[in-house]
């Protein structure tokens, strides 16, 4: 149930990166795509990290209150995943940027890198560590995908791309 709380903090970057996909992708200008994408990313990290902190400083008596008292330690999960959700929002900002250039190829080989990287956790980390083994799972997977699109989205790494598909 935490995890699924954690994931509605998503809301903030899916909204902001419907308007900024339609808008990079519309205008096909390069500069401009960075720049709004620069501004969508501080929102989006200032936005969720505000919504963490509201829920950090609610009692989690207020909240089993309302999902039933069988999921104690809500808070505590919930809690340890936002880093996880703001690497995962963030990353969903960087992932509109190239889609709305038509750079699809950053998103899937990062999609790869984090696939191996949760099945790998999920061997290792879920099955000792049960729900927090999934979180750290998590959290590794949407390290590796939000740092491999903001290497290319931070250094430039598009025309890269291009001089190696057109070869």
């Amino acid at each position: 149930v935490s995890l699924m709380a954690a994931e509605k903090l998503l809301i903030i970057s899916r909204s902001f990166s419907t308007i900024q996909y339609s808008e990079i992708s519309f205008k096909n200008d390069e500069t401009e795509a960075r720049k709004m994408t620069a501004h969508y990313f501080k929102l989006t990290l200032l936005l969720t990290s505000g919504a963490i902190a509201l829920v950090s400083i609610v009692p989690e008596a207020f909240f089993l209150a309302i999902i039933g008292e069988n999921y104690t330690g809500f808070k505590d999960h919930f809690l340890l995943a936002s880093p996880a959700m703001i690497l995962l929002a963030l990353g969903n900002i960087l992932y509109h940027y190239f889609s709305g250039l038509g750079e699809f190829i950053v998103y899937t080989k990062a999609s790869l890198v984090s696939m191996v990287i949760t099945i790998l956790g999920g061997v290792i980390l879920i099955q000792e560590f049960e729900i927090e083994g999934a979180i750290a799972t998590l959290t590794m997977s949407y390290a590796v995908l939000f740092v491999y699109q903001y290497y290319f989205y931070k250094f430039n790494k598009r025309r890269i791309l291009k001089t190696e598909s057109t070869q």
